[in-house]
Order: structure tokens, then C-alpha cells, then sequence
């Protein structure tokens, strides 16, 4: 009988301790670190002409994506909204114009460009400037402009600090073991170019902290197509060509 009394009360103990320790795991989850794999497309009004040509890209594409229009959700655009912990909501972030990112516009407040851009540091996601004129983001015009509309694309090259950021780009037939055997796969490299859109030439500013990844040379300039900001770590490829939406 004690042998049976003893079994019962350890029993007890262990199923009492199961259930404290299954509701600790109810009241406290596990945080899921990572990035959702969905977009952030900002607008500053909804009205720009290049915003249907990035939904629709998207679209196509499946991508999921959200689209923020900043002067329709003033003061909006803050941490909690982009992040929680250690988990983006968002994979990637796509700026209609320059003027979005941008303090003088007032398009967004400096607490939501600081949000934006420590977000974009602290979780390493790139931002896409769509359309932009070429004296932000570390740019400057030469102000001289290639207009490829109907005309000869312009060639584009990745920098060395472009190649270590985008080394899948262009890589070529590549060696591959298959077994025990050892096969080419892949395509040639196909050159990189820009055409049907009017193009900026810009140099990089030489008082911002601007790394170019990729340039085109023409007449002795050269064109900053994608910039890093290294200063802060936020990676952004802009679009200095002016390129009709279809």
C-alpha cells in the first residue's frame, strides 16, 4: 500500500510540474527571428505616375507587398510598425522618388526617417529608390543626360564592391560535380545595360560616405547606378533614369 502511495504522489509531483511548465510556454513563446518575405512600397501620395509600374511589376512577380502612402498615415512609419525584436516585417523596401527618403520634402518626419533607416541598417534590408535625380544619395549631376529611347543601350558594370555584394550577377558557365563527374552548367555572361529610358550621368559625392556598385562610362563620365551608403550600412540602388510606367 505505501509502495502505491508513494507511486501516486510522484505521479502528482510530475504531472504538476508538466502543467506549470507547459503554461510558462504559453505565456512566453519563443520569439521567430528572421524577415518577412513581403515588400514595403512607400509613396508619398499615392499619385505618383511610377507607382503602378511597381505594384504591377510586383504583381507579376507574386511578391507580397504593402503599400505605404506617408502623407495619408502621418507619423506612421516607426519601428513597431517595420520590426518587433528580432523579426523585420519587411524583406525589402521600395521608394517611389527621392523625395520620399528624404528630410526637405517633409514627405516623412525625421523620427520616421530615422525609424527607416535604422531598420534598414539593423536588419541589412536594401532599399530600391525607383526614380530619383541624381544629387541624393551621395550623387551628383554632371548634368549630363544618355538617352537610350530607340537608341544604343548603355553598358553597366559591377565595381569590385558591387561584385562582392551582388556575386551571383552575371557569374557565367560555372563548374558543378554531378556524382563523380564534373559538368559545366549555367549561361554565358550577358552584358549588363540600361535602354528605353533617359539616363543621368552622376558621379559619387565625395563628401558622402558613398561606395558605388556598379557604373557606366560614356564621354569620360561616370554613372553611380546603385550606391552604398557606408557610413551607416544601408545598402540602396537608385534609379537615375527616367523611364516611362506601362
Amino acid at each position: 500500500m505505501k509502495r502505491c502511495v508513494h507511486a501516486a504522489s510522484l505521479a502528482g509531483i510530475m504531472a504538476t510540474s508538466l502543467v506549470h511548465a507547459g503554461d510558462n510556454l504559453l505565456a512566453a513563446p519563443t520569439e521567430v527571428c528572421g524577415n518577412d518575405m513581403k515588400v514595403l512600397v512607400l509613396s508619398a501620395d499615392g499619385t505618383e505616375a511610377n507607382l503602378p509600374a511597381i505594384t504591377t511589376t510586383l504583381d507579376y512577380l507574386g511578391t507580397p507587398y504593402t503599400v505605404y502612402i506617408a502623407r495619408q498615415t502621418r507619423g506612421g512609419l516607426t519601428a513597431g510598425f517595420l520590426a518587433s525584436g528580432c523579426h523585420a516585417n519587411y524583406q525589402a523596401v521600395i521608394v517611389t522618388t527621392g523625395a520620399v527618403d528624404n528630410v526637405w520634402s517633409g514627405v516623412l518626419s525625421v523620427t520616421e526617417l530615422q525609424a527607416l533607416h535604422t531598420f534598414e541598417s539593423q536588419y541589412k534590408v536594401r532599399q530600391v529608390v525607383w526614380y530619383t535625380f541624381p544629387n541624393d544619395f551621395g550623387l551628383t549631376f554632371t548634368g549630363t543626360t544618355v538617352n537610350t529611347i530607340g537608341q544604343k543601350a548603355l553598358p553597366v558594370t559591377l565595381t569590385p564592391a558591387g561584385a562582392a555584394v551582388f556575386p551571383y550577377i552575371n557569374l557565367g558557365p560555372q563548374k558543378a560535380m554531378v556524382g563523380t563527374t564534373t559538368v559545366t552548367v549555367g549561361n554565358p555572361a550577358r552584358p549588363l545595360v540600361i535602354e528605353q529610358a533617359t539616363v543621368y550621368i552622376a558621379r559619387p559625392d565625395a563628401a558622402a560616405a558613398t561606395t558605388p556598385l556598379s557604373t557606366a562610362t560614356r564621354t569620360a563620365f561616370r554613372r553611380s547606378c546603385s550606391a552604398m551608403v557606408s557610413s551607416t550600412g544601408r545598402r540602396m540602388g537608385c534609379s537615375s533614369a527616367n523611364a516611362g510606367s506601362t
